[in-house]
């Protein structure tokens, strides 16, 4: 058995992210389905950190002359700032004809919010600066919404058709990979102050 800790360089950006001190959130990890391979929870208490952070090296592989493209996807950062405190939990399973499948459970302080970001993001990797951005890194990636699909004790499910294929640019290993996980579909709901998600599997 092998046990290994990262630790953020005190004073950088990633130690001031990470360092929160004592969090108290609910234990959502008993709500998830059973005989999973992976489950876990987290809670973000400074996504506005959180987004400066994850631009902050993002901007380290993204192509420096591609201003549009940074900007796209500054402003899908930004987005993530408002979101406010949330604990997720989250479940990965694989199938009878395995596939890979995600559950995830979220509890938001504003759950519309996140569901907005959701959309806004689809709009911006579909089409746009963004979506050329991750052509450029070898991903050509198409995702469309059926708001209000059907519904689950009442509330409206969001489904997501995800496509998503190789480009010139990327290996052989990672387009064998993308083509064993796509086309696929995430759906969402939201229940009171929680939003449940799943991937490869109907809410």
């Amino acid at each position: 058995e092998i046990a290994t800790v990262f630790e953020a360089l005190p004073g950088s950006p990633m130690a001031s992210a990470l360092n929160v001190g004592p969090v108290s959130a609910p234990d959502l990890l008993p709500f998830l389905s059973d005989g999973n391979l992976l489950q876990m929870q987290m809670t973000i208490s400074k996504p506005k950190e959180l987004a400066d952070l994850y631009l902050k090296y993002a901007s380290l592989v993204l192509e420096p002359t591609n201003t549009t493209g940074q900007a796209a996807f500054k402003d899908l950062l930004a987005g993530v700032a408002k979101l406010g405190k949330m604990t997720t939990a989250t479940a990965v399973s694989i199938s009878s004809n395995g596939t890979m499948q995600t559950e995830g459970l979220i509890l938001a302080e504003n759950p519309d919010a996140f569901l907005s970001f959701l959309r806004d993001t689809v709009k911006s990797v579909s089409a746009g600066p963004l979506h050329e951005l991750y052509q450029q890194m070898g991903v050509d990636m198409a995702v469309s919404l059926r708001a209000g699909n059907r519904k689950v004790l009442g509330r409206p499910v969001d489904v997501y058709d995800l496509k998503m294929s190789a480009g010139a640019m990327l290996l052989p290993e990672g387009k064998a990979m993308l083509d064993k996980l796509y086309p696929s579909t995430f759906e969402t709901v939201r229940l009171g102050p929680y939003v449940l998600l799943t991937m490869g599997k109907p809410v």
